[in-house]
């Protein structure tokens, strides 16, 4: 005989029918013990994802903006001829890089990574699946998809993999389905 709860949810108008008292416990502890791993794998996807948007956004502008200060350095008086060769060669490099075909096909890739540890942050938290929450984990400890955010990436993606590795949270995220 199983120790689930029936199936029979035609009785219960608001969901499904209530969990058994150690089942709730077990529950609400594996809830308590993805919660901040799980916000902080949602806050790293909406940082990530915010700072890629504005990325994107002012790509276009980029090259302008070097060009800009390639033409302050040359006029500056106060530069010697070696500084000024030493800083036009580094905003020709930076130009550059802005303007590289792949530039925006990468940033596009990026924003939709993101995309990914943000839901999955959201089904780590709602205990709603086991894959993509692990995949999150794993995408947000990679600095060049995490970029800036690394730093809270890192350690919500290692927390992450380790609290769902832990039976009650599998037990939990099992039961829900």
């Amino acid at each position: 005989m199983s120790s689930y709860p029936p199936d029979d949810y035609q009785s219960y108008s608001d969901g499904p029918p209530p969990l058994p008292n150690s089942y709730q416990q077990s529950y609400l502890a594996a809830k308590a013990a993805v919660r901040v791993p799980a916000f902080l794998l949602i806050l790293t996807g909406i940082l990530t994802l915010g700072t890629e948007i504005l990325y994107l956004i002012a790509l276009s502008s980029l090259p302008k903006a070097f060009d800009d200060a390639i033409a302050e350095v040359q006029q500056d008086p106060n530069m010697t001829q070696d500084e000024k060769e030493m800083w036009i060669e580094f905003w020709t490099e930076l130009k550059n890089s802005v303007e590289h075909p792949l530039n925006y096909p990468f940033t596009v890739v990026i924003i939709l990574l993101c995309l990914l540890i943000l839901i999955g942050g959201i089904q780590m938290w709602n205990l709603s699946g086991l894959a993509l929450p692990v995949t999150a984990s794993i995408l947000a400890m990679i600095p060049c998809i995490s970029g800036c955010c690394c730093w809270i990436g890192l350690p919500a993606g290692i927390w992450g993999l380790v609290v769902l590795s832990c039976p009650e949270v599998k037990a939990a995220i099992a039961g829900r389905r």
